[in-house]
């Protein structure tokens, strides 16, 4: 069980710009009186996945131009996002290849060319060329202990 409070929850909340069309919203929700609406208006729902008390629902949303409001309703709690319309792909939500020093290229191409992400925990990276850690004098660093740092707070 997620939790003993209802939960509703809409996900991926940050990417307010939306250039689709449709777009399908994820609801992780322990009730079973769950609703959408968007702008107001009732969306049916896609797709229930679980059981019980930790379900997923899936709802296809088609946005208008501008600003959406969708609101996922259950047993008197609610959550809420407003996505944008927008008429290209927010390209901060996207990394350019090569930015990454190569880290992430091996991982957004799939055995089949396609530019999907492959499984996180394969091969691909280990053979990586990381670049050097840098731990400049001075600063805080994954090197620093949290006992230290609880220490020079008091």
């Amino acid at each position: 069980m997620w939790s003993h409070e209802p939960v509703v929850h809409i996900t991926s909340k940050r990417f307010k710009d939306r250039h689709l069309d449709t777009i399908t919203v994820k609801v992780y929700c322990n009730q079973e009186d769950l609703t959408l609406t968007c702008n107001g208006n009732p969306v049916a729902l896609k797709e229930r996945k679980g059981t019980g008390s930790q379900t997923i629902y899936l709802f296809d949303v088609s946005l208008d131009a501008g600003y959406n409001q969708i609101v996922a309703t259950a047993s008197g709690i609610s959550d809420r996002v407003e996505f944008r319309k927008v008429a290209e792909a927010n390209q901060d939500y996207i990394l350019p290849k090569g930015e990454s020093a190569g880290i992430m290229d091996s991982l957004f191409q799939s055995d089949n060319g396609d530019e999907n992400v492959r499984n996180w925990f394969s091969d691909g990276v280990e053979d990586a060329q990381l670049p050097e850690l840098e731990f400049p004098e001075g600063y805080l660093s994954i090197k620093d202990r949290v006992c230290d740092l609880l220490k020079e707070e008091h």
